[in-house]
């Protein structure tokens, strides 16, 4: 058993903990916020190939494409892409999703979506499917599909100006997943209860869920949902708004209070068993 002094400062150091970590994960998101995603070289190619369409620079892009491809299909694909391409000037290009799978020839495909933002009410979404070829890349597919003005900074983490009550949502969310680990490792490493991997899965799932649109400042409710370790954010699309959620962590709660008791209780059946096998 820890004594008083033992337990607050066993408290000092969590809140001093949540506070690090709160803090990190602050700086992290918001840096986050304007980054691109997969290696340099590949997102360079893939921006210098994009860009090629706006100077219609045919030589240029047969040169980058895949060897695999039909060539008789090469000259169609192109009007079609260079007729979607904006004709107004281009603000920014970047990367905003990257993936990669394996192919049924034994290589790699290298998937890369692209936003490219334009003066006017127009911009452009490319994905552009990279391989390797020898010693350099080549493009296997390409697609371009042209789009009102996209405002996804309005939905960024970072964006400015919100309120207090956001960053308070995001420190109860800390505090919530840190008392559900502390829960979860304490029952982990306590021997005396019974039945313990019950109490395992109780503390692992948050009862309800709370959920704050970061963009709108909006919150909603449902009292039927469970979340693992009870918080959690997701993110739909690159142009969806950030949706932090935290439920009560009730199994960690209840097994926090009920702990010292869950012990004295197998201790004392044990004992009665021990006594009931000496008689």
């Amino acid at each position: 058993m820890f004594g008083a002094h033992s337990a607050c400062a066993m408290w000092k150091r969590l809140v001093a903990v949540i506070a690090l970590l709160s803090a990190t994960a602050l700086a992290a998101c918001g840096a986050d916020g304007g980054g691109e995603f997969g290696p340099q070289g590949q997102r360079d190619f893939a921006k210098h190939f994009v860009l090629l369409f706006g100077e219609r620079d045919v030589a240029g892009i047969e040169k980058d494409l895949d060897p695999r491809w039909d060539r008789s299909q090469v000259e169609p694909v192109m009007q079609k892409l260079f007729s979607i391409y904006p004709r107004t000037k281009l603000k920014r290009i970047y990367v905003y999703n990257w993936t990669f799978s394996s192919t049924l020839r034994g290589g790699t495909d290298y998937i890369l979506n692209l936003i490219c933002e334009f003066d006017g009410d127009r911009d452009l979404l490319a994905k552009i499917t990279l391989n390797k070829n020898a010693d350099r890349y080549v493009v296997a597919a390409m697609y371009f599909q042209p789009v009102k003005h996209i405002a996804a900074e309005a939905n960024a983490f970072d964006a400015p100006g919100k309120p207090s009550t956001h960053y308070s949502f995001l420190m109860l969310m800390g505090l919530i997943e840190l008392l559900s680990v502390f829960a979860l490792v304490r029952c982990i490493l306590t021997p005396d209860i019974e039945r313990k991997w019950l109490w395992i899965i109780f503390i692992l799932i948050g009862a309800g869920k709370v959920t704050l649109n970061w963009t709108t400042g909006e919150y909603s409710y449902s009292l039927l949902s469970l979340q693992f370790l009870s918080a959690g954010f997701v993110r739909a699309n690159y142009f969806s708004p950030w949706l932090f959620t935290a439920s009560l962590p009730l199994g960690a709660l209840v097994f926090l209070e009920r702990r010292s008791t869950l012990i004295a209780k197998t201790k004392a059946s044990r004992s009665a068993e021990q006594g009931a096998t000496g008689q």
